[in-house]
């Protein structure tokens, strides 16, 4: 949560504030002041790195005191299907009704928050912008998603396989989940340039981390005796890992990419904007500068339903695989 919550102050920089290190950072690439751009890198890392250490010293703390160390579950399962599709009808249609509200009683002007009839106007007459958009954004998400995805299920095989690739990768291990996707945006962009290679790259190390440790932890829990019946028929840690070790560990993949598949949709939105460069991104981009607010919302709109749908896809994956190969 201490590296998320970095994030989330960068990103908001990002999008105005008067101070910072997102705002250094986005002066910096517009600047092309490469050095104060990964200083400032460098400092948000050291400042989450610091956090983090707390965060990790509590947590121990904690667990030695309370004795309940947490774990990952699978996704939870609804109650009746009819109060689930109710409650999700139900609770969009409240907060649309809270933010009309919010308009009208306060007489809050457009230049600050367009009401919802405006922006349903705006997706009306511009969906299929938005929709182009939204498909550059989702396709680009899904090769970072992918790409990520096998790199870290090829790190997880090489550390399971051989002790010493584990041994290599532990520094990253300790350092990667300290250090914001935000971070890595614009040094993506310093390398790779500002286009798609870098915005790839970016869901690349978004996804890469947790499909690597969750699937490392699922190569290795494999069911009680399976190891000592593949020694007895006398099987080679390739046999054991190709026949036993990575079929039981098919549900962990599946909840990395469940962890990881909405979280790519923000990270290439975030690296469309900085960068302006196509997608949902380079239209916020856009509307900042215009100051069309209504456009902004509704591009709002549209990256929360390809999330959330993003997700429940994600979710009913998991819950296919899990069936399959419990």
């Amino acid at each position: 949560g201490i590296p998320a919550a970095l994030l989330g102050a960068i990103l908001g920089e990002w999008f105005g504030a008067n101070s910072g290190l997102g705002v250094v950072m986005v002066s910096a690439m517009r600047n092309v002041q490469y050095e104060l751009l990964w200083s400032a890198c460098a400092m948000a890392v050291l400042v989450s790195l610091a956090g983090y250490v707390g965060g990790t010293a509590l947590e121990r703390a904690a667990t030695r005191f309370f004795g309940r160390p947490t774990s990952i579950s699978a996704a939870p399962r609804g109650g009746s299907r009819v109060v689930d599709a109710g409650l999700a009808v139900l609770v969009p249609v409240v907060l649309v009704a809270c933010w009309q509200w919010w308009v009208s009683a306060g007489n809050v002007a457009t230049v600050v928050a367009p009401s919802p009839h405006e922006v349903a106007t705006r997706l009306w007459n511009d969906g299929g912008a938005f929709l182009r958009a939204a498909g550059t954004t989702l396709t680009i998400s899904a090769e970072g998603l992918a790409l990520g995805a096998a790199i870290g299920l090829l790190l997880a095989l090489g550390s399971t396989l051989f002790p010493s690739v584990r041994s290599f990768l532990s520094p990253m291990v300790v350092l990667i989940p300290t250090i914001p996707i935000a971070v890595f945006i614009p040094v993506m962009g310093s390398v790779l340039g500002y286009g798609k290679g870098a915005i790839v790259a970016s869901c690349v190390l978004m996804t890469f981390f947790p499909v690597f440790v969750i699937m490392v932890s699922g190569l290795g829990s494999r069911p009680a005796g399976s190891d000592d019946l593949f020694r007895v028929y006398g099987s080679n840690r390739f046999v054991t890992l190709g026949r036993l070790a990575l079929p039981s560990s098919l549900p962990s993949l599946f909840l990395a990419l469940r962890l990881s598949a909405a979280n790519c949709v923000l990270t290439a939105i975030a690296a469309e904007w900085l960068m302006d460069t196509g997608g949902l991104g380079r239209i916020l981009s856009d509307d900042q500068v215009a100051i069309d607010n209504a456009s902004t919302w509704a591009v709002a709109v549209v990256a929360i339903v390809m999330s959330v749908v993003v997700y429940r896809l994600a979710v009913l994956v998991e819950r296919w695989g899990a069936a399959r190969w419990s």
